[in-house]
């Protein structure tokens, strides 16, 4: 039976690219410090390749298994960093939790090995068969996606594919078998199973569409070939049909509600051993998908039944991932034994920080019911307890847990007289807690600036922080009740429970409190920091609001969302006079503009959990707070401008163009120079242009609207709280200048699209130069693949003219141009909507066609 409720805590490794030295192999983050040592791994060793072959040709025995997990054990925790891991073992054991091994590989040659396979030869045991061990491959993907909030019943839609001209898999098993483990939960409402046969690609996507699942389990063939993934499908005739990793992908967009893929098919977990990231689920990962569990190798029916059985088993009773996946690999070697592979056949990938992908909403006479069901071999038993004895059990259980972790320890007692005294234990050096979740808001001290601009302690200022965040605290509570919301301010319950002084945002000018702001979100894990500052001067003085949105919360790759102008840091207004000393809370109570600014933070950021997530939620969110707060006045200085602003955007995401612009120009009503709803304006024409004809187009005055915005949102971008603003309103500018040049060239009118394509690469040139300057990686790939883009179309241009020499001239700018956009990578290795969504998926084929354009003209050698 799963091990209940089993919380964890993380032993992360990130183990690089290969140096001179070896692999890179650092603890990111452990219960007992970090540390760094080099691997001396070969993937080319004659030895290793032997046992792998032996392994993918299930030619194993329990020796081979075992000498073949010591060996990847001891290549991987070398020198501190396996003191570190014993250390961190032995530390979550003592608080009776499991130790998560996050394993973040960047070298793809080490990333196709299975790990699954480790074998701890001092503990004599392979790890990943204990959930007391779970191991878990970490993608991160730019960010991290929301914890779900679920009303039973948790939906279950199993897909079978099973074609008539390859190898028949026994499906009725599997259905039988999925239904079985899963009909008490039926029965009680916790799960809803839908299972589709016949899967062609139309009624896979209809029955996402309809159903949207939370978990979606699919059963059928697949394969990896020259390093591309594919699933096996039906036709409408019944026979294969081969669908790659790319577009298998994209069944899942827009489905917010699916959050795993279970993938009961072969090679589903195989990954390049050439390109990093490369295979079906680190594809899926690309979507709003948190986890992918997949087979990395061909499993039996068997060993594939068991695993189903079991996973819906601990999954059904809220186990986490990393549980319910532990807990199916020791189930098949128990049961089919430790000389064949299969249970380390499973791998299970994921982006987020841990497997507690939802959280249900179970009434509680169902959970009473749940809790009390227990599990003979593959029997339900129900125990015949008067309920009220369960529940006493319950509670003293319960009771029993909760000292444990909240009583103080006993006092020791005195050894008898004579006896030596042990030396004492050392104490692990606390380690700071991180924000964790599903959307995360930290209130900073306020501080006071001196003459220099410099910012100093203030204790009136601190206590103006702490009323903040109390009527912050009191706002989502009493208004905008939202489940996984995580507000933090610094106190000494805090520090002593999380071991964290979040303290305050400095810097003496504004960027430099900007950069801090952002360092704050990222070692806090925060998604929204708000800070302040009292103003030099007299009585009252000026508190400045600002508050600042992480880029972390960007995990969607969309182009569009990519360049959004909502991250980074706002000015909530004017500064407010604030009456000194502050003798009672009362006086703050009182003061109107305060009072209805904090009051607009609990609603702008609890719009903002819901951003990426649900778009329709945080715009209905947004309206809420316009309704709300009708002593709001729409006025310069009140701030109101950034609720406009946010509306618009959200408009803007839903394709909502016309109403977009309205809200874009209420924005610009109270400032007039407000560059982000500028750019948010010139966007809604750009959109508008898009969707006409070139000679539609020309007809309209939607570019040249969107021309001037954007210009415009550039010359105000001095005077933005967000330093890249400006190099956004320069590409935006490009990219409108570009489509112009493209409208002139599909209509022949080839002077002024050279004219607009001009304009286009020297603005965008211009971006690039300040982009240069910054550190914003994503932005400058951006940058180089407009700009490439913009000389493939002048190349283009020219060649339709006959000006060979000229074409093949723009085909070599934008060779480099590409180039450069693939080296951004360098900069971020582990941005992967950077180095998959801009690099893999864009810049490198962009790259290999001009190479290939330019080779059959002769300017170059591919």
């Amino acid at each position: 039976m799963p091990t209940p409720h089993l919380s964890y805590e993380t032993f992360e490794l990130l183990i690089g690219s290969r140096t001179a030295d070896g692999y890179p192999v650092t603890v990111l983050e452990s219960l007992s410090g970090d540390a760094s040592a080099f691997s001396l791994l070969a993937p080319e060793d004659p030895g290793l390749r032997q046992a792998l072959d032996a392994l993918e040709t299930r030619r194993t025995d329990s020796a081979l298994l075992q000498q073949l997990g010591q060996h990847l054990f001891q290549e991987l925790f070398v020198g501190d960093v396996e003191s570190r891991y014993r250390t961190s073992l032995g530390i979550a054991r003592s608080q009776d939790r499991g130790l998560r091994i996050r394993l973040r590989i960047e070298a793809p040659e080490l990333a196709a090995l299975p790990w699954e396979y480790l074998y701890d030869p001092a503990e004599d045991a392979f790890l990943a068969i204990s959930a007391q061990t779970a191991l878990v491959r970490y993608v991160p993907m730019g960010g991290q996606p929301r914890a779900l909030q679920v009303s039973p019943p948790l939906r279950v839609q199993v897909v079978i594919s099973n074609p008539t001209d390859v190898e028949p898999l026994d499906v009725d098993k599997e259905r039988q078998t999925i239904q079985d483990a899963l009909q008490r939960w039926i029965e009680l409402g916790v799960i809803e199973l839908q299972i589709v046969d016949q899967a062609t690609v139309p009624r896979v996507a209809e029955a996402l569409r309809s159903f949207r699942p939370h978990v979606f389990h699919f059963v059928g063939h697949g394969a990896f070939i020259d390093d591309q993934a594919y699933l096996i499908l039906e036709h409408e005739d019944g026979t294969a049909a081969t669908i790659d990793d790319t577009t298998f992908r994209e069944l899942f967009t827009g489905i917010d509600d699916t959050r795993i893929a279970v993938l009961n098919a072969c090679e589903t977990a195989t990954t390049s051993s050439v390109l990093p990231l490369v295979g079906l689920a680190p594809r899926l990962l690309q979507r709003q998908l948190s986890g992918v569990v997949a087979m990395q190798f061909p499993v039996t029916d068997r060993a594939a039944l068991i695993f189903t059985r079991e996973f819906y088993r601990s999954l059904a009773l809220g186990q986490a991932m990393e549980t319910a996946v532990a807990e199916s690999r020791r189930a098949i070697f128990v049961e089919l034994g430790k000389e064949g592979p299969d249970w380390g056949a499973p791998v299970l990938f994921l982006r987020t920080e841990g497997g507690q992908l939802w959280q249900v909403d179970i009434p509680e006479d169902v959970a009473k019911k749940v809790a009390n069901v227990h599990f003979h071999g593959d029997v339900f038993v129900i125990p015949r307890l008067p309920l009220m004895i369960a529940a006493i059990a319950l509670v003293i259980i319960l009771g029993f847990v909760s000292y444990r972790v909240v009583a103080p320890a006993p006092s020791p007692t005195p050894p008898p007289t004579g006896t030596a005294v042990p030396s004492p234990t050392p104490t692990a050096t606390p380690v700071p807690g991180k924000m964790t979740g599903a959307f995360k808001v930290a209130v900073a001290q306020f501080g006071a600036l001196d003459e220099n601009q410099q910012v100093t302690p203030n204790e009136e200022a601190a206590q103006l922080s702490g009323w903040l965040y109390q009527t912050l605290e009191r706002e989502y509570r009493d208004q905008l009740d939202i489940p996984g919301l995580e507000l933090w301010h610094d106190s000494p319950q805090l520090q002593e429970e999380q071991h964290v002084i979040i303290g305050l945002v400095e810097g003496n000018d504004e960027p430099a409190r900007t950069s801090a702001a952002e360092a704050m979100a990222h070692r806090l894990n925060a998604d929204v920091v708000i800070y302040g500052y009292l103003a030099p001067g007299g009585n009252p003085r000026d508190l400045i609001l600002d508050f600042y949105i992480s880029p972390d919360l960007e995990f969607s790759p969309d182009l569009s969302r990519d360049i959004d102008p909502v991250v980074g840091r706002h000015r909530l207004g004017s500064p407010i006079p604030v009456q000194l000393p502050l003798s009672t809370l009362a006086g703050l109570e009182a003061n109107e503009r305060l009072s209805v600014r904090t009051k607009a933070l609990a609603w702008l950021t609890i719009g903002l959990a819901f951003d990426l997530v649900n778009p329709t939620r945080a715009l209905e969110i947004f309206h809420q707070a316009e309704e709300r707060l009708q002593d709001w006045p729409d006025e310069h200085g009140s701030g109101k401008e950034i609720l406009y602003f946010f509306i618009g955007q959200e408009e803007l995401l839903l394709g909502n163009d016309d109403s977009a612009e309205d809200y874009f120009r209420k924005a610009l009503a109270i400032e007039p120079q407000y560059a982000r709803s500028l750019i948010g304006l010139g966007s809604v024409f750009f959109n508008r242009s898009q969707k006409l004809s070139p000679a539609e187009r020309l007809n309209t005055d939607f570019i040249q609207q969107a021309i001037e915005n954007f210009d415009q949102a550039r010359q105000a971008a001095p005077d933005s709280p967000w330093p890249p603003t400006e190099e956004i309103a320069l590409t935006a500018l490009g990219l409108a200048y570009r489509l112009q040049g493209e409208t002139f060239n599909a209509l022949d009118r080839f002077d002024e699209s050279d004219q607009a394509f001009d304009q286009a690469a020297d603005v965008l040139n211009q971006a690039i130069a300040l982009l240069e300057t910054g550190n914003q990686p994503r932005f400058l790939a951006h940058a180089y693949l407009s700009l490439g883009a913009t000389y493939q179309a002048q190349a283009n241009l020219r060649l339709r003219q006959g000006q060979t020499d000229d074409g093949v001239a723009f085909l070599t700018r934008a060779l480099a141009s590409y180039q450069q956009c693939i080296a951004q990578a360098n900069a971020a290795p582990l941005d992967k909507v950077l180095t998959q969504y801009y690099v893999d998926e864009r810049c490198k084929p962009y790259q290999a066609q001009v190479q290939k354009d330019l080779v059959s003209l002769g300017g170059g050698q591919g």
